[in-house]
């Protein structure tokens, strides 16, 4: 997995993962 840092698809996940984890704690203390 070298040279991964531009791959959209790794980005999309990064994004996606942070996205839900902020969404789930704004669940949680709603």
């Amino acid at each position: 997995m070298v040279g991964s840092e531009g791959d959209p698809l790794q980005i999309g996940l990064l994004v996606f993962t942070r996205t839900s984890c902020y969404v789930y704690a704004m669940m949680r203390l709603a």
